[in-house]
């Protein structure tokens, strides 16, 4: 994937988010309880799985070892440890670039 992909990628889930998350604040739909909660949980949830999915295959592409040793530390992390979210990502990332720079 060149650096345009990855633009138009980006581009588009900006565009999702703001659709998702931002425009139902200004836009007053009238929707079923059900038509409600698929809007404020389901959906924004899916556009979030598919920027995860995203991440996660363009890095395993680039540098499949680097990206699943930082990925592995950030679930690590996450699942058994207190550690805040400032802390997770950065240890990832150290990984991350420790993997890649050696």
């Amino acid at each position: 994937m060149n650096f345009n992909d990855h633009a138009l990628v980006v581009i588009a889930l900006v565009i999702t988010s703001l659709l998702v998350r931002v425009a139902p604040a200004f836009i007053n739909l009238k929707l079923s309880p059900s038509g409600r909660k698929i809007t404020e949980q389901a959906l924004p949830m899916a556009v979030f799985i598919n920027f995860s999915v995203y991440l996660v295959w363009a890095e395993v592409n680039i540098m499949a070892t680097a990206a699943i040793a930082s990925i592995l530390v950030a679930a690590f992390a996450t699942f058994f440890t207190r550690a805040g979210l400032m802390l997770t990502a950065c240890s990832s990332t150290l990984v991350y670039a420790a993997i890649v720079t050696f």
